[in-house]
Parts: C-alpha cells; sequence; structure tokens
C-alpha cells in the first residue's frame, strides 16, 4: 500500500479513512500513522476534493460508515453489497441484520455511479445493490413462509417433515430438538430462494444456506416471527 501510494505522490499522507473496524479492512492501519479519531457525519476537504462520512447505524458492523464521493459519483460501504455474488456467510457476518436490510435502500438514496463493496472481484453499479437487495427480500420472505408453514400441521413442511424430525430427536434434548427444526426451516428458505436465483448470483451452493440460517434467527429475535416454537408477533 505504502509503495502504490509513494508511485503517485510524494506527498505527506495526510488522512486514512475506513470503512469499518474488521481487521480484514483496517488491520495494517498503523503502518499509516495515528490519525485523530471523528465521529460523523462529517465532510472531509483536501485540496479540491471532498469525502461525505456517514454512520447511519448498525448494520455489518455497529461502526460501518457510507464513504460518498460526490464529484466522482463514488459510494463505498463495505461488507452489504458483494457485486454478482450472494452475501459471505451469514449474510456478510451481519451483527444487525435489520440494519443489513435497510442499508440496501440507504445505499439506494445516494446519487451514485459506482460502488465500491470491499470484496471480490469488480466493481458494483445501481443494478448490483438492486439485486443484491432483490435476493435478501426474496430470503426474508422464504425464511418468514417456511416458519408460518412450521405452525400449520396441514402443511407438508410440518407433516411429516417437522414430526417426524422431533420425534427421532433424543426425548428431553431441548436444544436438539430446537436444531433440528431449525435446520429443516433454514434448508426449505433455502431451497427456496435458490430455485428463484440459481444462475443470476455466485456462490449460492456455498453461503446460501448460513445466509437463510441467519435469517431465519433474525426473524425469531429480531421480527418477532417465533414459528413452530412461538407466536407470531409481526407481519410478513
Amino acid at each position: 500500500m505504502l509503495r502504490a501510494i509513494r508511485s503517485i505522490t510524494p506527498l505527506p499522507i495526510s488522512h486514512v479513512v475506513y470503512s469499518h473496524s474488521h481487521g480484514d479492512h483496517i488491520g495494517a492501519a498503523y503502518t499509516l500513522g495515528s490519525p485523530d479519531n471523528i465521529t460523523f457525519s462529517y465532510t472531509l476537504r483536501v485540496s479540491n476534493q471532498s469525502l461525505e462520512l456517514d454512520h447511519k447505524g448498525a448494520n455489518h458492523a455497529a461502526g460501518n460508515i457510507f464513504v460518498w464521493a460526490p464529484l466522482q459519483k463514488v459510494l463505498m460501504l463495505v461488507d452489504i453489497v458483494y457485486p454478482g455474488w450472494v452475501p459471505y456467510y451469514e449474510l456478510g457476518v451481519a451483527q444487525n441484520i435489520p440494519g443489513y436490510v435497510k442499508s440496501h435502500e440507504q445505499i439506494l438514496s445516494y446519487d451514485f455511479k459506482h460502488y465500491i463493496g470491499g470484496h471480490l472481484n469488480r466493481i458494483g453499479t445501481r443494478e448490483d445493490v438492486l439485486i443484491s437487495q432483490a435476493y435478501v427480500k426474496d430470503l426474508f420472505n422464504a425464511c418468514a413462509q417456511a416458519m408460518h408453514l412450521s405452525t400449520n400441521p396441514n402443511s407438508t413442511l410440518y407433516a411429516p417433515t417437522i414430526q417426524a424430525a422431533v420425534g427421532n430427536a433424543a426425548p428431553g434434548n431441548s436444544w436438539l430438538v430446537l436444531d433440528t427444526v431449525n435446520n429443516i426451516l433454514s434448508s426449505y428458505a433455502n431451497n427456496v430462494t435458490n430455485e428463484k436465483w440459481k444462475g443470476k448470483l455466485a456462490g449460492l451452493d456455498v453461503y446460501g444456506l448460513s445466509n437463510a440460517e441467519a435469517m431465519l434467527e433474525a426473524l425469531l429475535i429480531d421480527w418477532g416471527i417465533n414459528g413452530a416454537f412461538g407466536v407470531t408477533n409481526a407481519p410478513v
């Protein structure tokens, strides 16, 4: 990184802007000096260039920020949208999944031409963000559908699938029963989503199931859609 900077300019490094605190994105920052920390929102101006930095709430990480270059129409938000690919493991290991879902709408509020997602092999476009948003919405709906079917004794998901699986679990092992049912529901949601997105996004075979598992858990703890073991408190 230092060699790349020196190949462009002999000037000293005046500012370091990073997306969030995860080591795979900022772990070597100590090599660039020790800049002061600044809270958000903040507009950084250097000569005739500017970056607008905004924290809009937790999503992938508690401190994940939007980095907007208005002159170049470039937006960076790391670990949310992976252009051409499904999200990394468990929706990019999102710390706040409702915030992760909402961040797609927040991204689209910018008039950007180029999107920097922080991983994989190309810069994104507005269409990539719309595609990611549609995938996440379909995954949410598939998980919600699985939850609702798990409460309906007349559904094929409930009987005999869930009944048989619970009956085969070790008696008295509540965690095993819960895990057995959740595996059935997340697999169902993954299969429904993959059927629609096969051939449209890469990596479904690698991280589709873990994304479904993460979304299913978020429906339970964040949206109050409880499925077989509780009461449905929120609309789909």
